[in-house]
């Protein structure tokens, strides 16, 4: 199950939705792990998520379950796009990460483009080895307030702030 909500929740509305959610969860979607994706056709409607209607003030939470089991390392795992990379430099992407060459292992990253500034409005994550690789299903929590002076972005695994980090001064 994936929720996108175009505010930034509180720290006790995301404990209050694990606590709910683990005792009756089960997935809406399940997917064998070989180019599985759900494909969100109106782009537009996500625009909310990176600023691109309002670059100032912008906020948004991504909550969603995920399984990982033997992950295959050194490889990038998209979770949620909206394209950051795309050409016009717009869009977000939620991705775990496990490149040993970029010094990264067991990561949760976050990286906002809003087309404004040619730089990241946001590229950040987790410490290494901090999602589990347990074959459970884990409650992943993302907000985003870009109206805040620091810790913008914050990261929740199963209830718990994980991380969390600030915008970019130039954006």
């Amino acid at each position: 199950n994936v929720r996108i909500y175009n505010k930034a929740l509180t720290s006790s509305e995301i404990q209050d939705h694990y606590n709910k959610v683990k005792l009756y969860y089960t997935p809406s979607f399940k997917f064998d792990g070989v180019n599985d994706y759900i494909n969100i056709t109106n782009r537009d409607k996500l625009n909310f998520m990176h600023g691109a209607d309002n670059p100032n003030s912008f906020q948004f939470s991504a909550e969603f379950w995920m399984k990982t089991n033997n992950a295959t390392p050194n490889n990038v795992y998209g979770l949620l796009s909206d394209d950051a990379g795309s050409s016009a430099n717009t869009g977000f992407d939620i991705f775990y990460d496990d490149r040993v060459s970029q010094s990264r292992t067991r990561t949760i990253r976050l990286v906002i483009n809003n087309g404004t500034s040619g730089n990241a409005v946001i590229a950040f994550g987790t410490a290494n080895n901090i999602y589990p690789n347990d074959n459970n299903w884990n409650h992943v929590v993302i907000t985003y307030d870009h109206s805040l002076s620091s810790q913008n972005a914050v990261i929740y695994i199963n209830g718990t702030r994980i991380a969390t980090g600030d915008k970019n001064a130039n954006t």
